[in-house]
C-alpha cells in the first residue's frame, strides 16, 4: 500500500484496501499481538508496518488458508528468527568495534 505515502490509515482505508471488512480488522487485533495499530478518541490509525503485517496475515490466512492458531504461531516464529538475526548482528557490530578500538 504505497499510494500517497500517507504516514496514518483510517481502519476503512485498511479495510478497502484488503476487500475485508473493518470488524476482521478489530478481531485480527484481538488474536495477534503484534497488531497494535495506534487509537486516539477510540479510533484506529495504522501506519505502512501495520499495513505490512495487515498484508501478511492476510497472506497466511487466505492465500496459505492457515487458521488463526497457526498463522499466529507463524509469526512468532519470524519474530524470533528476526530478533535472532537483530542479536547476531549486534554481536558482529560489537565485534568489528572491537577491531576498530585494536587499530587505533
Amino acid at each position: 500500500m504505497a499510494e500517497g505515502k500517507k504516514e496514518y490509515y483510517t481502519i476503512s482505508e485498511v479495510a478497502d484496501r484488503m476487500a475485508i471488512a473493518a470488524s476482521v480488522l478489530r478481531y485480527w487485533e484481538t488474536q495477534f499481538r503484534q497488531l497494535r495499530p495506534k487509537k486516539v478518541r477510540k479510533r484506529r490509525y495504522y501506519t505502512g508496518r501495520d499495513i505490512e503485517l495487515v498484508e501478511r496475515i492476510h497472506e497466511l490466512l487466505y492465500t496459505d488458508k492457515m487458521t488463526i492458531e497457526g498463522a499466529r504461531l507463524e509469526l512468532e516464529k519470524q519474530s524470533e528468527k528476526i530478533a535472532k538475526r537483530n542479536n547476531i548482528l549486534l554481536e558482529i557490530k560489537k565485534d568489528l568495534n572491537n577491531i576498530l578500538d585494536d587499530l587505533e
